[in-house]
């Protein structure tokens, strides 16, 4: 969160050493400390359709009820023994809702039908689809996108001795958020959605030492794991991403072909030292920077199938014109693959 920076530092082609891993520049952001008085604060905002205006560069239709955007945080930070010990944490969240435009039946401001198919229509397929496959298309009315974050740092700052010092921090992300989109020549069943759901921990442990007036290090350790992946909200994850030609445009039903299988995992760990040693005009310095990285990719493009219609009439006598699909030579299920 920007409630727990205390200052952001810019660096354009710098000639440090300690700098690197970057091209054109770098940005530092330097965190917020505890120390002996008792600090915070407390934040929030919030829009909604109701103070957001219509969509004047369009045809001025408004901003549908169901859209709102929030966010709440707070700080805090206190002594855990005087001149010793200091804490600081911060928490954050953040939710989104965003309404899909075009859906089955949807006019504009003007009262022109402005999606691709109508009620009757959307209804009729989601029925057969229901009956002969056994498969929930799902809704093809108002559909909600949606989006929220929570964010939480945590650090201890210890003053050892007047020659050194240790902190301890914590950073956790934890995020989520719908993917459906629909538009005037493509319409899509809300079985096509998707969440997009990732958890981002670091954690770092610095010791800065001063030993004299011309000698001083800085260890810095770190670990930090990401995991992305991307859920399917239907009701069974293999039934196939469905393609219907229609009035030009396309409809689709069934999973997202990319979202079946997607699952990434990162683990870092960082070593950082850096001994310095100053005399007269001259400072040197001596040190090491290490990453370890182990990442675990997962993604099958199409795992469930993806099968084309040229028509509805077509799509009802079970006519595709075309069937794709990646299939594993050892048979392994979906979830042997995903995780």
């Amino acid at each position: 969160s920007l409630d727990a920076i205390q200052d952001i530092q810019v660096y354009i082609a710098p000639y440090d050493v300690k700098l690197g891993n970057f091209l054109g520049g770098s940005v530092n952001a330097v965190t917020r400390s505890g120390s002996n008085k008792i600090t915070g604060s407390a934040y929030s905002y919030g829009r909604n359709a109701t103070i957001t205006g219509p969509n004047n560069a369009g045809d001025g239709a408004k901003m549908p009820r169901a859209f709102e955007d929030y966010q709440i945080g707070f700080r805090v930070g206190f002594p855990i023994a005087k001149d010793k010990v200091f804490f600081f944490t911060n928490a954050e969240y953040t939710k989104r809702t965003d309404p899909l435009f075009y859906n089955a039946g949807d006019v504009d401001a003007n009262g022109n039908a402005n999606s691709l198919i109508d009620q009757n229509t959307a209804n009729t397929i989601a029925t057969f689809v229901k009956t002969h496959y056994g498969f929930e298309a799902g809704n093809f009315l108002a559909y909600n996108n949606f989006s929220q974050s929570r964010k939480f740092f945590n650090k201890i700052d210890w003053k050892i001795s007047t020659k050194h010092s240790l902190s301890l921090r914590n950073n956790t992300v934890l995020s989520e958020a719908s993917n459906l989109e629909r538009d005037a020549t493509n319409f899509r069943f809300s079985s096509m959605d998707f969440i997009q759901k990732n958890q981002a921990v670091s954690t770092v442990l610095e010791l800065k030492s001063h030993f004299n007036n011309k000698w001083s290090n800085s260890f810095i350790a770190g670990y930090s794991t990401i995991k992305d992946y991307r859920e399917p909200t239907s009701n069974n994850f293999m039934f196939p991403q469905v393609e219907i030609g229609y009035n030009g445009g396309t409809i689709f039903l069934g999973n997202d072909r990319e979202a079946t299988v997607f699952n990434m995992k990162q683990n870092t760990i960082e070593l950082t030292n850096n001994l310095t040693y100053k005399t007269g005009n001259h400072t040197f310095l001596l040190g090491t920077h290490n990453e370890l990285y182990d990442i675990n990719y997962g993604f099958v493009n199409a795992l469930n199938g993806r099968v084309s219609y040229k028509s509805l009439t077509d799509f009802y006598n079970a006519m595709p014109i075309r069937v794709r699909g990646t299939y594993p030579f050892d048979g392994a299920a979906r979830d042997a693959i995903f995780n």
